[in-house]
């Protein structure tokens, strides 16, 4: 009963195909818009705190459904066992900025994205009754993963760009 590889790309691409008139109509309104995104920033940069999100919302989406509709935990109770995730983002993201110091930005934001992998490989493989502790193994991994790549990434954005346009640097960040 799980959907083809197929169904799922023409799921994807329908949900990102409402929003590209609107990105198109932002561009064509509002010129100076335009040319402020047109300074040259760091694309791995970009790439990668915008693959970051999408792993990290995607997730939780995913995750909250599977914790309810599958495991049949109520929300509160969902919501209780998706702190895992949310403690390794306050633990390792700090010790981020040290790992980059220690063995540079490209193998720290490869092995994030490593560990997020691998956390997505996990959470693949759940089912009805797979046991909490693999969940959260999933949910560490990819929180663990996301905690190491989305500071260097952060900084490759900001750092790209001279200081006094760093709020624009900051801004296409978020």
């Amino acid at each position: 009963c799980r959907p083809s590889r197929a169904e799922s790309l023409r799921f994807f691409q329908s949900s990102i195909d409402p929003l590209l008139p609107i990105s198109m109509e932002l561009k064509s309104e509002h010129r100076k818009l335009a040319v402020a995104l047109g300074i040259v920033l760091d694309r791995s940069g970009s790439m990668a705190v915008t693959t970051a999100f999408f792993c990290l919302f995607g997730m939780f989406f995913l995750i909250t459904q599977y914790l309810q509709f599958v495991k049949g935990y109520p929300p509160l109770h969902a919501g209780i066992r998706v702190v895992p995730s949310a403690l390794c983002l306050l633990i390792v993201s700090p010790q981020s900025p040290r790992l980059v110091g220690r063995f540079g930005v490209r193998n720290v934001v490869t092995t994030g994205f490593v560990l997020v992998s691998l956390g997505l490989a996990l959470m693949s493989t759940y089912r009805a009754d797979t046991p909490y502790i693999e969940v959260a193994l999933g949910l560490v991994l990819m929180a663990s993963g996301l905690a190491m790549v989305m500071p260097p990434s952060s900084q490759l954005i900001v750092g790209s760009l001279p200081l006094h346009k760093a709020g624009v640097g900051s801004a296409v960040n978020d």
